[in-house]
């Protein structure tokens, strides 16, 4: 969907507005990877986006999956779309690729491991140019967990939620510390994980992750801000040696964190 709201953007100016949208199979051989370290033998489902948009420069291609870097007005683009849909990708065993000419078009092509499922059961076709061994999906942390996620920006508390559900977990969120406070009391024990922002409009989060510890002091907590230092909570969030996460992030700096403190759970 993101990669179709780009073309969009891109056709604004165009006379010859087309998005074309494909998806094939490919075979990859340990050959064609040889002096390449951003691709790996297996079979694939290729997704194609492409337009006849305004293209991109050669100098933007290389920061293009950036977080927050976007080549579109102020208030336009937020330049997560492509980063997140990079680390989600990646994710999968996968990886996207772009081509792009200015005043030509733009195409994306999203490679993603080949599933051929057996019976009721099913395996991943790529495998790995050392010994051909079978690439698994990546263990879901969250094992039907309920994360808890306070988060006030809109589109941070979509993206975060999207990523914690790849992850495995059931989510549950709120925008503000209020709301936070009245659904946490009625949820109680249910809750394995609280994310939560810093710096809200009605409160922070260092108090609200004080206030809910107070009920269970064994909760995993993870706090994410993109200026603490604005506030002055990075001494305060060293001293109660709280986990902390920096935004922006890609969901594989989001999973390393949450298992490192899922594992220090008692």
């Amino acid at each position: 969907m993101n990669m179709v709201v780009n073309s969009r953007d891109a056709l604004s100016e165009c006379q010859n507005k087309k998005i074309l949208i494909s998806v094939a199979k490919k075979q990859i051989s340990p050959e064609e990877t040889a002096d390449k370290t951003d691709i790996r033998p297996g079979n694939y489902v290729v997704i194609s986006v492409s337009d006849t948009g305004s293209g991109i420069d050669d100098e933007l291609l290389d920061r293009i999956f950036d977080p927050f870097f976007t080549t579109k007005e102020t208030g336009k683009g937020t330049g997560l779309g492509l980063s997140v849909a990079y680390g989600i990708i990646e994710q999968h065993n996968g990886w996207i690729q772009c081509k792009s000419q200015p005043g030509k078009g733009t195409t994306f092509q999203i490679f993603i491991p080949e599933y051929v499922a057996d019976g009721s059961r099913g395996h991943i076709t790529g495998y790995s140019a050392e010994a051909g061994s079978v690439y698994h999906k990546p263990e879901q942390l969250g094992q039907g967990l309920t994360a808890f996620v306070l988060e006030d920006d809109p589109m941070v508390l979509g993206i975060t939620r999207d990523m914690l559900k790849a992850l495995g977990f059931n989510v549950v969120s709120a925008a503000s510390v209020q709301e936070a406070t009245y659904l946490v009391d009625r949820l109680g024990e249910e809750i394995g994980l609280l994310v939560s922002d810093v710096v809200l409009p009605d409160g922070n989060g260092l108090d609200f992750v004080e206030y809910v510890l107070q009920k269970n002091k064994q909760l995993p907590i993870l706090l994410l801000s993109g200026y603490v230092d604005e506030k002055g909570h990075v001494e305060k969030i060293k001293n109660r040696q709280i986990p902390f996460l920096a935004k922006p992030f890609r969901i594989n700096d989001l999973r390393e964190i949450i298992s490192s403190i899922l594992n220090q759970k008692p």
